[in-house]
């Protein structure tokens, strides 16, 4: 359930659910349809996505991403961030997001890896969203790779 109408209801507890209360969930439910749709999209172009932000990466990290284990746990890093995004694109809850991958995904990677190289992948990832989608999608997943990288610049101040 979406962070914010959780939050509803538990505010609500012992009474009914005020007017706007009730257009909040009818408006989340109304785009629903729409939002599940555009991550069997980003779905169907994970892999173009993926690849062109590789390609992308090997223009400024090539010696780096020679290295096929290198190049693999890239890839991965790159689906999952992906995933996620849309993920929480279809649930419209940045909230969600933030909790359950943006903040501890970001301190594990900066852990492993040096921030400038992690903020440069996932700006690359971010670039090839708005490349290989069209601009309603990738307009709905960009609020969460903005907020992942702004939780990766963070970890530069660290």
């Amino acid at each position: 359930m979406n962070t914010q109408l959780r939050e509803m209801v538990v505010a609500a507890e012992g009474r009914h659910l005020g007017e706007a209360e009730l257009a909040r969930f009818r408006e989340h439910a109304q785009g629903y349809g729409a939002r599940l749709d555009a991550m069997r999209r980003v779905q169907d172009a994970e892999e173009g996505i993926v690849e062109t932000a590789l390609r992308r990466l090997e223009a400024t990290q090539g010696s780096r991403l020679r290295d096929p284990v290198v190049r693999q746990k890239a890839e991965r890093d790159l689906e999952q961030t992906l995933r996620y995004a849309a993920q929480a694109a279809a649930r419209d809850d940045l909230g969600w997001f933030q909790e359950t991958f943006s903040e501890w995904h970001a301190e594990m990677l900066c852990a492993l890896q040096p921030q400038p190289v992690m903020e440069d992948t996932f700006k690359a990832l971010r670039d090839a969203v708005e490349e290989r989608l069209d601009g309603a999608d990738a307009r709905a997943l960009l609020p969460f790779l903005d907020d992942f990288l702004r939780e990766l610049a963070s970890w530069r101040e660290s």
